[in-house]
């Protein structure tokens, strides 16, 4: 989400270049162009202002920093492997969430070691607090917690001087604070139901009192983490919102030319599609309606049909198929949200066993069915592993460097090893002998030249297809790899999703998303997004806060 500054003058990006990956933008309310700020390459989403406007906080690897949006050095406040959901209050504090299943922390500008501010309700079911906010008196803040038990989620307003939280109302979203203005009351915005509502807040009694009161229709919305995609500078008077529906996606069904061969169930939010060994089935990740956890579903082709695989209170997500198609591997943040941890489904029943597997975050089965690859995450670096396909194998790094290696996936001989690394500066896609051991030296084949992710074999071998940075899908021959040194020229097949783009694709993270499958290199499963990306509605002078 663009990011007004306390005053509503500019906006603040994060935005994607070819080499550099990304990098903070800015741009003035009243011009069309953006400029990106030198020294903010490598920026996480979720930038922040200071309540003053005269800096711009931000996390990059594995540093919290600062910069002036009039340019310059940045400076580092603190080194942290993680920071989410960061406000800066107006008497030099920020607070910020470390990781996704969390209280929250505070540190000062100034830098320090980090202090916890809050505590999680296990009676309430909490599993994080998120989307906190600053008051304009820099000491109180507002928070929302989201629990196991969706209806016990809730906004909370608490104080650093006293350390004490109380709960203000149920919510499902973050919410944001206008002050008052011109005798009116102070009020709340946040998402309900579609929309963007307001609803009184007295600071004073530190109470909300009347009925939520619709004041914009159709906000994008994320049930999984409770993201209502919409953003307020701080009097209120700009406001950027996101249109309803922008987040879903849609299973196309795409021939190797790539005309669209049909779909696959309605829109929704879906993610990483997986192909049943048989073709008979698909799997994919999507959001609870319930709990707005993420489940394991699994789609019948033949009729669409939906069925659920997992019912866990915590994320189940990246599921992989097994050889013969009758268990899944998926990841899990069931130790609390730190680490995505490997879990075995032996059979595809909702109730069935679900035991802890070697591994963090699982990516392939090997199809003689005696391996498994994974990635681990150290810093900004990740690096690839194999682990036996046995509950008591023991993992081994395959590929570990300085770089961030990805989307290991195995040939159908298991002879190859498919992988993304950002060695050169930008994601490519590379192919390495597979011994049963860590990756010899020699061996390893470079298969896009321009930028790639996402490799995905032929079913029987001889194909290997990869993803370009505009959703352009690639097939290269394979079958000379070992007779030959020389690499066929990928060929173009086609771009994926005109007129949207591949959701979600974000190509400088290598996401470990994949947004495709196949089948026998014939008929490609492509996840698109259901309307174009990137749109927002910018609301100048909104009346809403002229009215106060």
């Amino acid at each position: 989400m663009p990011v007004p500054s306390p005053d509503g003058r500019y906006l603040l990006t994060v935005g994607n270049t070819p080499r550099e990956g990304t990098i903070l933008f800015l741009r003035p309310i009243d011009s069309l162009a953006s400029r990106p700020l030198p020294g903010t390459e490598g920026a996480d989403p979720g930038p922040f202002w200071s309540p003053d406007g005269r800096w711009i906080g931000f996390h990059a690897d594995g540093k919290l920093k600062k910069i002036s949006p009039n340019g310059g050095s940045p400076q580092t406040i603190a080194s942290l492997p993680l920071v989410q959901d960061p406000t800066w209050g107006s008497r030099g504090d920020i607070i910020f969430r470390p990781t996704n299943r969390a209280p929250l922390y505070r540190i000062p500008e100034s830098g320090g070691s980090p202090a916890q501010i809050t505590h999680l309700d296990s009676a309430r079911t909490e599993n994080s607090h998120r989307y906190q906010r600053f008051l304009p008196d820099g000491r109180r803040f507002l928070f929302t917690a989201r629990c196991g038990q969706r209806e016990n989620n809730a906004l909370y307003l608490a104080s650093l001087d006293t350390g004490q939280a109380k709960r203000l109302m149920p919510i499902n979203s973050k919410a944001h604070y206008i002050p008052p203005r011109e005798g009116g009351p102070g009020v709340l915005i946040y998402y309900l139901e579609g929309s963007l509502v307001s609803r009184v807040l007295d600071l004073a009694r530190e109470e909300v009192s009347g009925e939520p009161v619709p004041v914009y229709e159709g906000v994008a919305y994320n049930s999984t983490s409770l993201a209502a995609f919409f953003s307020i500078s701080d009097d209120g008077r700009v406001a950027v919102i996101r249109p309803a529906g922008a987040n879903q996606t849609l299973l196309t069904w795409h021939s190797r030319t790539g005309d669209l061969a049909g779909t696959l169930g309605p829109r929704g939010t879906y993610n990483q599609p997986r192909i049943s060994p048989d073709g008979a089935r698909v799997v994919v990740s999507s959001p609870d309606p319930q709990t707005g956890n993420r489940d394991l579903f699994v789609i019948e082709v033949a009729r669409g049909t939906f069925s659920r695989l997992t019912t866990h209170v915590a994320n189940d997500w990246y599921p992989v198929w097994s050889p013969d198609g009758k268990q899944l591997l998926f990841g899990s943040d069931r130790d609390g949200g730190t680490r995505n941890l490997t879990y075995l489904k032996r059979s595809l029943e909702p109730g069935a066993e679900e035991s802890r597997f070697p591994g963090e975050q699982p990516v392939d089965w090997s199809r003689d069915g005696r391996w498994i690859s994974f990635f681990s995450e150290s810093g900004r670096n990740t690096d690839l592993w194999i682990a036996p396909a046995l509950p008591d194998g023991k993992p081994f790094p395959y590929l570990a460097t300085p770089f961030r290696e990805s989307t290991a996936r195995f040939s159908p001989d298991t002879r190859l090893v498919a992988y993304t690394s950002n060695e050169t500066g930008q994601f490519e896609v590379y192919v390495r002998p597979f011994t049963g051991g860590p990756a010899p030296p020699e061996g390893k084949i470079q298969i896009s030249t321009g930028g790639g992710d996402f490799p995905v074999w032929k079913k029987e071998g001889g194909e290997l297809y990869f993803m370009a940075g505009d959703s352009t899908l690639f097939a290269v021959n394979t079958q000379d790899f070992a007779r030959s040194p020389a690499v066929p020229h990928p060929s173009r097949l086609f771009r994926a999703c005109e007129g949207t783009m591949v959701q979600p694709f974000p190509l400088r993270d290598a996401s470990y998303d994949p947004p495709y499958d196949t089948l026998a290199g014939k008929r490609f499963l492509i996840n698109c997004a259901a309307e174009a990306p990137g749109r927002f509605t910018v609301l100048l002078n909104w009346p809403f806060a002229a009215k106060r």
